[in-house]
């Protein structure tokens, strides 16, 4: 009997709950472990090309990326630094036209995936779009509450200074230790609530 969630990278020992016994057991083991296997195998292979992993990982502790992860890191590290650069020259802007900016950046990427999948056969129409509307309502989201509790210097806040959301209005008057806690634990609020966010819209 297999375990739960059985993982063939971790070896054949740390599948089975019940291995069997005699030499039926064996083979049964043997049959099972590597009919995962190929299993595996055939459906990395018929992945699309950036889905596949750039490096074989397998007994390293690091997960190899892909294409369409590595693309989705450098566009949040886009966002960050058109973030810090266009704000002297925009003089900062709205909630929403900042929240629409950092959205339509890192959402690029998934715009450009989901028709390659579409294009290339590894999805259908209905399976990328619902998948890319999903990444969308994420981008949305996250960008919303991160600019909304941390702030955003693409927003124009009280006085003409930057935005400094819910964690600076909090903090404002606070020092030390004081200081440190209130930012930790709405630190703390902003992690919990995204990801609650983000597991509500995943499951829809």
């Amino acid at each position: 009997m297999t375990v739960a969630e059985p993982n063939v990278d971790k070896g054949k020992a740390s599948m089975f709950e019940n291995p069997g016994t005699g030499q039926l057991g064996s083979i049964m083991r043997d049959y099972i472990y590597y009919q995962m296997k190929e299993q595996q195998g055939w459906a990395l292979s018929n992945a699309a090309p950036w889905d596949k992993p750039l490096w074989d990982d397998r007994g390293s502790f690091m997960e190899a990326p892909n294409l369409r992860s590595v693309a989705n890191m450098g566009m949040q590290i886009v966002t960050a630094v058109v973030g810090a650069v266009a704000s002297p020259f925009t003089g900062g802007g709205s909630f929403i036209a900042a929240v629409a900016l950092t959205t339509a950046i890192n959402t690029v990427d998934d715009a450009v995936f989901a028709v390659l999948d579409v294009a290339g056969g590894y999805k259908s129409i209905e399976q990328a779009g619902l998948e890319f509307g999903k990444t969308l309502l994420t981008n949305t989201a996250t960008s919303a509450i991160s600019i909304g509790i941390g702030g955003s210097s693409l927003v124009t806040g009280a006085g003409g200074k930057a935005f400094s959301g819910l964690m600076g209005a909090a903090t404002k008057e606070l020092t030390g230790m004081s200081a440190v806690i209130a930012k930790t634990a709405i630190g703390t609020m902003q992690s919990v609530t995204t990801t609650a966010v983000t597991s509500v819209i995943n499951l829809s």
